[in-house]
């Protein structure tokens, strides 16, 4: 009976050191995943300092980062997909283009290029240079005729790159809203998959857009922690300051992650992890998580 009970005693003992140890080894590798809430604060002291705030305070995680490895996308599926039950001409341009015609709508895809290029010819006439904008004067749109232009691109580049994408850049000219948008998964920016365009009340005039697909992950990469990536990003916010030379005043209102391509051959592309600061003045700041 006494052996039982020193032996009920040891089993008890050794299951207390376990869970003990897997506390222990699930801290211990919680701290390693984050940065220290100290560590942060010191980061957000400093833009503080530089008259820079964040509406959201920046996530401690630190994310461990694959590279993304592309290959081409089906191009003329997109095409076909978008035009529907619309009736269609295709025409083969040389080895690696083709161009689809229906009504006044013209699309061109170049395999060669990873490129879709579109044109409404009712909306922007054959040989326009309107979409250069040299000639035409910035800000006709009133806020509320900007904000009806960018739904109607979201949902034009949403056609073409998925329900998620994001708005890149937007530039009112004369009555046309020339915009970019990236597509998006998961939270994060593919700015390798971008749509540029240029709409009117009458609709999308003029579109150019480069799309690939994800063909699978590298390895795991050495990466910037997350306090390292802020500390750079202010460093490139301050290089840029005010032009009166004032103090800076601005709101950080988004952080992203995203990837955009660092190599590339004819049909084979790697994309590496960046972040993106978007300040409430406009202003975006992007940052390699490679340190480039």
């Amino acid at each position: 009976m006494r052996v039982r009970k020193l032996q009920i005693i040891l089993i008890v003992w050794l299951l207390c050191l376990n869970l003990v140890l897997g506390l222990y080894s699930a801290v211990e590798k919680r701290q390693a995943d984050e940065i220290s809430t100290s560590q942060l604060d010191r980061i957000l002291d400093l833009y503080r300092d530089n008259g820079i705030t964040f509406q959201k305070k920046p996530s401690r995680r630190i994310v461990s980062w694959r590279a993304l490895q592309l290959g081409p996308a089906d191009l003329d599926g997109l095409v076909r997909d978008f035009l529907g039950d619309l009736p269609y001409e295709q025409t083969f341009i040389y080895e690696s283009r083709a161009q689809y015609v229906s009504d006044d709508r013209t699309i061109t895809v170049d395999w060669s290029q990873h490129s879709i290029s579109y044109q409404d010819l009712s909306i922007a006439p054959s040989g326009s240079a309107r979409v250069s904008g040299s000639s035409i004067p910035q800000g006709s749109l009133t806020p509320q005729e900007t904000m009806m232009l960018e739904e109607i691109g979201r949902r034009f580049a949403a056609r073409w790159l998925g329900e998620n994408v994001f708005l890149q850049s937007s530039v009112p000219r004369g009555n046309y809203l020339d915009m970019t948008f990236c597509q998006m998964d998961e939270g994060r920016i593919y700015y390798f998959n971008r749509i540029r365009l240029s709409v009117s009340q009458k609709g999308i005039g003029t579109a150019s857009m480069v799309i690939w697909d994800v063909t699978g992950r590298g390895e795991k990469l050495d990466t910037m922690p997350a306090d390292e990536m802020l500390y750079a990003q202010l460093s490139d916010i301050l290089a840029e300051g005010q032009e009166d030379g004032t103090k800076i005043t601005d709101t950080v209102t988004g952080i992203y992650d995203g990837y955009e391509i660092e190599e590339q051959t004819d049909q084979k592309a790697t994309a590496v992890p960046d972040q993106t600061l978007v300040l409430s003045s406009g202003k975006t700041v992007r940052l390699s998580y490679l340190g480039k």
